[in-house]
């Protein structure tokens, strides 16, 4: 991930989305999508009913064709006689003819800069001045018919950027990057700014935390430049389901939130959309009372804390620290025990709490506190401290100076606290490898993925720490921060679908299956894509894709390559099997 970027809050323009006001001093609104086919009035209807009651302030229906977009109006109507006046966002891709008629019917509409007006062509390798220019030309043709529709109609517009569904053109001036997707989005609010309409919402979405931080704060710092402050919308997406996705998307969407970023959100989920509310709802407001409490000014989010050789020789990536040892195949680097009697028999590294009449013995390794360390004599081998900032004196400062086969274990209570303990330690230009130590005192399973993904996640996915050590039976929930915040891979990765309307078979249900089969296959990436509309794009890097074709139906895809395509859905996941093995990526389940 980028360290360049200066972190600052941002304090954005207030929007209306029907009677419900976005940005200013507003809270941070919480929204989600049907999965409904939008041609069943009812069926939607209901749903749109039933997210509204959960708590969804605004509801986003997909709309892939022009006989979807005139059903809109009978969807409105249905709401009115039903009493739900929950604002309306339809979701366009592919066709401005459908943004234009939904335009004149919903609240707000979201299209894609990457596919709303430029048809893709064969690759070209340079685009020239003259070609960029005349293909922006276009674009605002386009583009201006539609936000005099939305003036008209007071209908506001979200600008909605996909990692993975970028225009050839911006993809051969910038690449895949988040600077690709946040200058995608900044071409069309330059035309918006042209013709003074103002009514508008942001998002830069991907499946990959970093790439979505990282383009939201590219965004931000731009429109700072230039004099613009529109509300962003945040959303890890293609998240997946279960607690991966959660974590996932607490990850991406609070990182941004404890920067004083975002106005709206919606958690992802490959589950019945009502799913995603609750749990959005909490991060929310998890993250205000953070904001609350905090009286810690963060200059910036630079660090250079580096693994010692010693480190390297035990493990080459983010070590991780279990008090107990769980059933899974990924086991920790290293266990904490109390006493030597109760060393288990495993080749796994091994820390205990300092006792100078012990003898230490290969793969044992002494944990001190900050007094033990002033008063003993210093191992000449791997050997750790725990310490809180408070402990932060000149004297202990200057001892762990010296001292290069030294871990640093920090043991904070949140993560404006570890903030503050990193930069202690860059103004005394301290980098040592260092441990975030925690621990989970969480009631619910749900606030403990939020309160670990904000006190761990947020720190980790900006490139800080180097261990992560959870206090109690922790061990998987270790490897899945880990993993979320692409600090250590450890298991599969799944770039899953949330469905919506153009979904074409069960989602829910295969995913689960494909997971159960592949999830053995650490560092592969699979996308799992409910259509082909922007299935392919939107499963941005993975190595391989089953996206939906047409109805019970599936094409694979290795990379962006057709492999076999309309496989009927009974037959996909096996087909999948048959072609990882194939590619000579598949090993056995029993394999570590």
């Amino acid at each position: 991930m980028s360290q360049n970027i200066q972190i600052d809050s941002f304090f954005s323009r207030e929007v209306f989305i029907g009677e419900i006001p976005l940005g200013g001093k507003n809270s941070v609104r919480v929204q989600s999508m049907t999965n409904t086919d939008p041609a069943d009035i009812e069926a939607t209807v209901n749903q749109i009913i039933e997210l509204s009651e959960a708590g969804s302030e605004y509801v986003r229906i997909t709309i892939p064709a022009i006989k979807n977009a005139k059903d809109l109006k009978a969807i409105k109507e249905l709401l009115k006689k039903k009493n739900c006046n929950v604002p309306i966002i339809t979701d366009v891709h592919f066709n401005p003819k459908v943004a234009k008629i939904a335009a004149r019917i919903v609240e707000k509409v979201r299209i894609n800069p990457g596919n709303f007006a430029e048809i893709k062509q064969s690759k070209k390798d340079v685009f020239t001045e003259k070609e960029n220019n005349e293909a922006l030309e276009k674009i605002k043709i386009q583009f201006s018919s539609l936000i005099n529709i939305c003036k008209k109609h007071n209908t506001a517009l979200r600008i909605g950027t996909n990692h993975g569904s970028l225009s050839e053109r911006i993809l051969n001036r910038f690449g895949n990057t988040p600077l690709g997707m946040a200058e995608s989005a900044l071409e069309y609010l330059r035309i918006c700014q042209e013709l003074d309409f103002h009514n508008i919402v942001l998002s830069m979405k991907a499946s990959n935390p970093q790439f979505m931080i990282e383009a939201c704060r590219i965004l931000v710092n731009k429109m700072k430049i230039e004099n613009m402050n529109y509300p962003l919308h945040l959303g890890v997406t293609e998240a997946g389901e279960g607690e991966d996705a959660r974590i996932k998307s607490a990850i991406g969407i609070g990182t941004l939130l404890l920067d004083g970023i975002g106005d709206t959100i919606r958690v992802s989920l490959a589950e019945d959309p009502v799913e995603e509310i609750p749990f959005a709802k909490a991060l929310v407001e998890n993250c205000k009372k953070r904001q609350e409490s905090n009286s810690f000014v963060l200059k910036n989010k630079i660090f250079n804390t580096a693994n010692t050789s010693e480190i390297k020789k035990l493990s080459d990536k983010v070590i991780v620290i279990s008090d107990f040892s769980s059933q899974s195949k990924t086991k920790a680097d290293f266990y904490f025990i109390e006493n030597i009697e109760s060393i288990p028999k495993t080749d796994k590294k091994i820390i205990y709490k300092f006792d100078k009449n012990i003898k230490q013995l290969e793969n044992l390794f002494p944990l001190f506190n900050s007094e033990q360390y002033l008063k003993n004599k210093k191992p000449d081998t791997l050997h750790f401290l725990k310490i809180s900032n408070s402990d932060f004196k000149k004297e202990l400062l200057e001892e762990i100076k010296k001292n290069k086969k030294l871990v640093i274990v920090l043991k904070e209570k949140n993560n404006w606290d570890y903030w503050k303990s990193f930069s202690l330690l860059s103004e005394n230009e301290i980098n040592n490898p260092v441990v975030l130590f925690y621990n989970a005192d969480a009631k619910t399973k749900s606030k403990l993925l939020i309160d670990s993904s904000l006190d761990l996640g947020s720190i980790l996915i900006e490139g800080a720490g180097n261990g992560i050590w959870i206090n109690g039976d922790y061990e998987k929930l270790s490897f899945d921060i880990l993993q979320a915040s692409k600090r250590r891979i450890s298991k599969t990765e799944f770039v899953i679908c949330p469905t919506c309307g153009r979904t074409s078979y069960n989602l829910q249900k295969v995913s689960l299956e494909i997971k159960a089969k592949l999830s053995h296959l650490k560092g592969l990436q699979i996308g799992i894509m409910g259509c082909i509309v922007n299935g392919l794009g939107e499963m941005g890097d993975a190595d391989y894709g089953f996206i939906g074709s047409v109805k019970n139906k599936v094409n694979l895809y290795r990379k962006k390559d057709l492999v076999k395509s309309n496989i009927y859905l009974k037959d996909a996941v096996s087909e999948l099997v048959k072609l990882i093995k194939t590619d000579g990526k598949w090993v056995e389940d029993d394999q570590d």
